[in-house]
């Protein structure tokens, strides 16, 4: 499963959806819009495969984070200017 539907798929089904199996569909908003952009351009499987050899291995202690969120992380920084420090706290005043 792409990330993006995991992402866009995330709610436990209605009691109507489970009762009639029609499905309400949402509103597209900007964020679903940016990444399906985002999805149809950049080649995530390509990089991933590239990347997974040297990527750690979970062993003891907290497990890594997945190739796809890290690279989709760091792409949005790029893209957006934004340092580690506020991916960390967007809002520096509070």
């Amino acid at each position: 499963m792409r990330y993006i539907d995991m992402l866009l798929n995330a709610k436990q089904p209605s009691l109507l959806t489970m009762m009639t199996g029609f499905e309400i569909t949402s509103k597209r908003t900007r964020k679903r819009i940016f990444l399906e952009e985002m999805d149809q351009v950049v080649p995530w499987d390509a990089l991933v495969e590239l990347i997974a050899p040297h990527h750690p291995k979970s062993g003891t202690g907290r497990p890594p984070f997945g190739i796809e969120v890290l690279l989709r992380i760091h792409f949005l920084q790029q893209w957006f200017g934004l340092s580690y420090k506020r991916q960390l706290n967007p809002h520096p005043l509070s």
